[in-house]
């Protein structure tokens, strides 16, 4: 922007000075998932390592405001790593959101697992964050072995074994 300063003589003189203006982006927006929720299905026998779904937000702030970091949730929410007991069957890649199996799965216990994750934008003072839910659907596989167990009684008169009925 050019401002002009005139004088109010009889011989009016001005002079110009070239002004620039910088305006920082405040930090004004949270991260927004792409989706509401998120669901991954899986099975049993997927191994460690395995791709779950990725992940992903937007932040509208320009800058390093604008980027956004991901971080799986702890107990009640707490995503602060120091206080959370949880060793959690997934980890997520912080730059690109991507969810990885970190064990293999069991349908008994993982089934219906929700885990929390939040997108934290880069501002170093006052970062905003957000947070989804991530539900896994474990397909149980047959991976269980049938156990028989036989009862009998031994007659020792005529060598003859006996199988209980309930059995």
């Amino acid at each position: 922007m050019v401002l002009t300063a005139h004088d109010s003589g009889a011989l009016s003189r001005s002079s110009d000075v070239e002004v620039k203006i910088h305006v920082m982006d405040e930090n004004d927006n949270y991260p927004i998932f792409e989706q509401k929720s998120y669901d991954a299905n899986l099975r049993e026998n997927d191994p460690p390592g395995h791709v779950i779904v990725q992940v992903q937000a937007t932040d509208n702030d320009s800058g390093r405001r604008g980027i956004v970091r991901y971080l799986i949730g702890g107990e009640n929410g707490d995503v602060d790593k120091s206080k959370s007991s949880i060793k959690w069957p997934v980890t997520i890649n912080p730059d690109n959101g991507f969810v990885t199996l970190r064990e293999k799965l069991d349908h008994k216990r993982h089934d219906g697992l929700k885990i929390l994750i939040e997108a934290i934008d880069g501002d170093p003072l006052r970062p905003k964050k957000s947070k989804v839910i991530l539900r896994l659907h474990v397909e149980d596989v047959n991976d269980n072995a049938p156990v028989i167990t036989i009862n009998y009684i031994v007659n020792n008169v005529d060598d003859t074994a006996y199988v209980i009925e309930s059995a």
